[in-house]
């Protein structure tokens, strides 16, 4: 019972952590120029959310029919569940990472496309010192 408890913390602290980051990222790509983005900054927030919310609910529907299980046998088909949602929430986060290093990429390959309007906010010391984590 303890351990479903810390399960439970383990896979959802994550996700809502995940979401900030991709909130951010939207906002983040606006500063910037959204023209050199691959998908729009909304997207990136409606499509990496709602695949952490499936993951999620693939990870309890598992784990809940999991620990209602009797047999082994049984369990052990629930947990794969489980499992499958914990690897969609690894692989959508991948790919995420990837799709932000192209982002990142772009920026730096092409500085004269950046959007003129938030120039200002791009050199500031705080933004700057936002991307070291100060």
């Amino acid at each position: 019972m303890i351990l479903d408890r810390y399960f439970t913390t383990i896979t959802i602290a994550p996700t809502l952590f995940l979401a900030s980051i991709y909130l951010t990222f939207c906002r983040i790509i606006l500063v910037y120029t959204d023209h050199l983005s691959r998908l729009r900054p909304r997207s990136y927030a409606l499509y990496f959310i709602t695949s952490d919310i499936i993951s999620l609910i693939l990870q309890s529907v598992g784990g809940g029919l999991a620990s209602a299980a009797h047999d082994y046998d049984e369990k052990e088909g629930y947990l794969h569940i489980m499992v499958a949602g914990l690897v969609l929430q690894v692989v959508s986060l991948l790919i995420f990472i990837g799709l932000a290093l192209e982002f990142v990429h772009e920026v730096y390959k092409s500085p004269g496309a950046l959007t003129t309007e938030f120039e200002g906010l791009r050199k500031s010391k705080r933004f700057k010192s936002f991307f070291c984590g100060k």
